[in-house]
Order: structure tokens, then sequence, then C-alpha cells
């Protein structure tokens, strides 16, 4: 470093004004060896020289990139390569992990908010009317089991929740159960099921396809005990316009254990393909 007295130095008022730092920030960097005044005179007044202060856009870069100030010092003033692709390659793990857990909170929460909107839309305007819909076919997670005639055994489903963290994955979205009857659904006498929902992350084992063709929809409103009216309803706006529906049947729920364990509130779609 040239000699001090030879270039201008900046007092600690006169460092913060021209890197836009506060004082405080810059005694803290001093206390923990991250930035030190070239000068310390009598009554404590700090001083820095140039080259001192373009050391403070490289601390901010590192900030941005996420580094503590234990892991900024004995490298903020330079290190060798190997040291440095080391350091940088843990941070890259580190803000990686950070983004996975990140994009599962966030996925998460996004799709369940759009879910208690769309009950809520569905309840204000009683929207429980038979249309035909087409949905996109889309891939999810499966696991057939037993039916125990329990709706929030079915929906908050432990085993299926267990298999899903087995393999390292996380759920998203409505639970959707697929029943192998109509009428077995319609008379209670199901005694199985397939669990389907939505991960996260990509899933190359237990994948179930579906849509891509069209669906009766309707909306229930409420609780699972009067479903069979739902169906019903639906059956007969089918035969009136000439629709044939397929055996099995989706039931799509919107709001329910997971979200309130107030009943009036729960919302389940019920979809069956049908052609003509």
């Amino acid at each position: 470093m040239n000699d001090l007295k030879s270039q201008k130095t900046y007092s600690i008022g006169e460092a913060s004004k021209k890197c836009n730092i506060s004082t405080k920030a810059l005694r803290y960097y001093d206390q923990n060896g991250i930035l030190q005044p070239d000068k310390v005179c009598d009554n404590k007044y700090r001083y820095y020289s140039a080259e001192t202060l373009l050391t403070i856009p490289i601390v901010n870069y590192y900030k941005q990139m996420g580094f503590t100030l234990s892991e900024m010092r004995g490298y903020i003033n330079g290190s060798n390569l190997g040291d440095m692709r080391r350091l940088f390659r843990k941070k890259v793990a580190q803000h990686t992990a950070e983004k996975d857990a990140w994009h599962e909170k966030h996925t998460s929460t996004v799709d369940w908010l759009e879910l208690i909107e769309e009950a809520q839309t569905v309840i204000e305007n009683n929207a429980n009317q038979v249309g035909v819909k087409f949905k996109d076919k889309a891939t999810y997670f499966y696991m057939e089991q037993p039916y125990k005639s329990d709706p929030m055994d079915a929906v908050i489903n432990i085993e299926f929740t267990n298999r899903v963290a087995e393999v390292k994955n996380a759920i998203t979205g409505p639970v959707i159960i697929k029943y192998p009857s109509i009428k077995d659904r319609m008379a209670g006498t199901c005694k199985t099921m397939t669990m389907v929902q939505k991960t996260i992350w990509s899933q190359p084992t237990s994948s179930f396809e579906f849509g891509g063709c069209l669906f009766l929809s309707c909306y229930h409103i409420g609780a699972h005990e009067n479903i069979a009216e739902t169906y019903e309803k639906m059956l007969g706006w089918a035969k009136k316009y000439d629709y044939i529906c397929d055996e099995v049947c989706y039931e799509r729920y919107v709001v329910d254990h997971w979200t309130t364990k107030n009943t009036s509130e729960h919302v389940a779609e019920i979809l069956i393909a049908i052609s003509k």
C-alpha cells in the first residue's frame, strides 16, 4: 500500500457518505475484522484510504450472495482459488437447499389459497349446477387402498402421506379420490379407492395420469352424508342429454378436513368421464 501521508484519507463520516454505508456498519466491520481503518488517531477517529474503501463493494457483494461475516473473514482480502472454489461450492449447495425448501412452502401455500378461494366462490354463488368440462391430462402420485367409509380418514390419509415422505416428495393441491364404481359410491358400499394427488417434485414411480377427456362436473357443498343426491342429479342430467358415463368416478376435494372441521363449508367436485 502507498504511504498514507501521500494519499487522501476519509473520516468515518466521509466514508459513510461516499460509500452509502452507515457509520455503525463500518464500526461493526472493524470490530469483526472485515474492514479495518488505515489509521486510528488518539481521539479514536477512524480514517480510511481510497483503496480500503474499494473493499466495501466487495463486502456488499458477499452479503448479496448470502455469506456471513465469519465466512467472509479470511477471504475478503483474497485467498487461493482452491479455497475460494470450495467456499463457493458449499454456498451454492446451501442456496440450492434453501431454494428447494422455499419452493415447497410457496407452492403449497399458493395452491391451498387457490382452493380456499375456489370453495368460497362456490359457496357464495351456490354453484352446484351440473356442467361439462375438459380437463387437461396431468400426472399424479397415487396409492390404491381399502376404503374405510370414513371421509376424514380417507382425505387426511396417513398411509398416503407417509408413502410420499418415503420417496422424499411433498404433496400439494387438492386430494382426489378415484372410486371404482359410481353405484357402490352412491350406495356407500365401496371397498377400495385410489388416492391421487399432485406432488411438488416430479415422480418417476407411482405415477397416475388423470384427465385428457370430457368430464361431467358438479360441486357438492357440505358434508358427504348426502353426496349420493349429487350423483343422482349428475346421472339424471347425463341421461337427459344423452351422455354415456364411465363406471368410475372421481371426487376432487376443494375444501375438506385438511382446512376446516366445519363440514358445512366443505366443497367437493365430482368428476365423471363422459362420451356420446
